[in-house]
């Protein structure tokens, strides 16, 4: 045990000490520390019962709390019926698995180990501490109450993600035994969502609500699990916190017990998760978007005639991304985001009842999640590949050709998600085709600034920096866009103020055009960098 403890010390040591070569990465870590500092001394400072302050309810976290929960379990079993999860990384399997120490001391410091990072991936909740105070009234008691049931939920998932790994591998019956077990879950819980929707007046936040306060949710693993602790710590009710701990702790004791026992050789059974997530992060590092899972005959697909590139030049570049998508999904340019999105817009439009703040709030929601997905969209990996280089065709014309399959995605989502809308009710055809043109015009926007981006950002060494540059170019883009659809709203009567869409896709389109005409030669400039 002296040799696992010299290595935590040296270990955080070492960090210490590389700070000093890494100033950018320590102020990094000064303004975060100082971020949070802030954060909470704001909490404070904030009145918490102030009669003026109409504090939120707090069923809100309950249930987002329960969707975490279960995002997490799903994740988890997903991560456990294929590779597993680890609790070490690849130095820890050089230093540790070759050396004499026994296999039960290497599973704790692997459990502290995980434990301390999944303690670090709670900080995300010291963010909203703020937010909690304030809207919601918790004090400390609260959040440290969150910060817990969320700890134990990443902890313990992880262990039930090694756990399905050990019962599961390479058993196929198993491994359709758990996913029939989590469909058959989801389908009870779809169930009773609707039957409780039906009891509640047909009313979705009464419904969510009465089900935020009934008993039988903190049965649910994790997300009830993980609910009954957190009004356990909150409420003092003993019996709630006894339960939801043995439910996590005998889990967790289970898999532990397993793995100690002899009977299951961990060394080997976390080496296979070890290996790729190792793949994964050093991916990363090295500008890359994709990592392939340890290859075997099952996953092997067989190419058919028709999924091979035929055309040459640019016509080689279009043609692989369709391919890409038609490998990846059945409908091509249709996906989980767009199923998702379009349900959001029906639950929207139903409830809106033609409001235009809801029309606008929804749209504004899509397009900030816009952002987000255009980050990883094939533009981005398209202009980092060697390949794209080789072929003889003008610069702009080969960036042009790599954002075309990013173009037409964000106009098929829009064509389906308003369309939706304008049926569920939320607003006239006219209109939903004036939010659907403004979608696809934030798309292409997107898509000039991933250009910008790698002209102006890509090349600064510092994620830190390179992130706030990153923001700073967006801010600078988008904020005319805005401006333009506030001051058009303005102006125009209330049942006209949809046509405030067409400035905004206009600017929109033509900075697009502006950024692929001045900076579409970036594949001339990469060595500049």
């Amino acid at each position: 045990m002296k040799a696992i403890g010299y290595l935590i010390i040296m270990q955080m040591k070492n960090r210490i000490l590389a700070l000093k070569r890494q100033p950018a990465k320590m102020i990094g870590y000064i303004i975060f520390t100082l971020t949070i500092i802030g954060l909470i001394v704001l909490s404070i400072v904030v009145p918490r019962d102030s009669e003026d302050i109409k504090l939120a309810d707090p069923r809100i976290i309950y249930l987002a709390l329960v969707a975490l929960g279960l995002f997490f379990l799903t994740i988890y079993v997903g991560s456990g019926l294929s590779t597993g999860s680890t609790l070490f990384s690849m130095s820890d399997v050089g230093f540790l698995f070759t050396a004499p120490i026994s296999s039960k001391k290497i599973l704790l410091y692997g459990l502290l180990s995980t434990f301390g990072r999944s303690l670090l991936s709670s900080v995300f909740i010291i963010y909203q501490v703020f937010n909690l105070r304030f809207n919601f009234g918790f004090g400390s008691s609260e959040i440290i109450a969150l910060l817990a049931a969320y700890t134990v939920m990443v902890l313990i998932g992880q262990l039930l993600s090694i756990a399905i790994y050990l019962f599961t591998n390479g058993k196929p019956q198993r491994k359709r035994l758990v996913k029939t077990l989590m469909i058959i879950g989801g389908i009870g819980l779809a169930i009773v969502l609707y039957i409780t929707y039906i009891q509640e007046a047909r009313s979705i936040k009464n419904a969510l609500y009465s089900v935020a306060d009934s008993g039988w949710i903190g049965y649910i693993p994790f997300g009830g699990w993980a609910l009954m602790l957190f009004k356990g710590l909150l409420e003092g009710h003993v019996l709630n916190i006894v339960l939801s701990t043995v439910f996590f702790l005998g889990t967790g004791l289970a898999v532990i017990l397993t793995l100690a026992s002899g009977k299951a050789d961990y060394y080997e059974d976390v080496l296979v998760s070890t290996e790729y997530i190792f793949k994964a992060q050093l991916a990363m590092k090295e500008k890359k978007t994709t990592v392939h899972a340890v290859a075997n005959e099952k996953n092997r697909k067989r190419v058919k005639e028709g999924q091979r590139l035929k055309g040459t030049g640019v016509k080689a570049i279009i043609q692989r991304q369709l391919l890409e998508l038609r490998r990846r999904n059945r409908i091509p340019f249709i996906n989980g985001y767009t199923i998702m999105a379009s349900l959001i817009a029906a639950v929207v439009g139903a409830k809106a009842g033609g409001s235009t703040g809801a029309a606008f709030g929804m749209f504004g929601f899509l397009v900030y999640m816009q952002y987000f997905l255009t980050l990883f969209n094939p533009l981005s990996t398209e202009i980092k590949s060697p390949y794209i280089f080789m072929i003889p065709e003008p610069a702009r014309k080969k960036v042009l050709a790599a954002s075309l399959v990013s173009f037409i995605k964000p106009c098929v989502d829009a064509l389906i998600i308003f369309t939706v809308f304008a049926v569920a009710g939320g607003t006239d055809p006219l209109s939903a085709l004036l939010l659907a043109i403004g979608y696809a015009a934030a798309g292409s926007i997107f898509i000039g600034l991933a250009i910008i981006n790698q002209r102006i950002v890509e090349g600064q060494p510092n994620i830190f920096l390179k992130a706030i540059l990153g923001i700073l170019v967006l801010v600078f883009i988008i904020v005319p866009a805005v401006v333009f659809v506030v001051l058009t709203s303005m102006i125009l009567d209330e049942q006209y103020v949809f046509i405030s869409m067409l400035p905004f896709s206009l600017y929109c389109f033509l900075v697009t055009g502006l950024i692929f005409l001045l900076a579409g030669d970036v594949l001339d400039k990469m060595e500049l960098k």
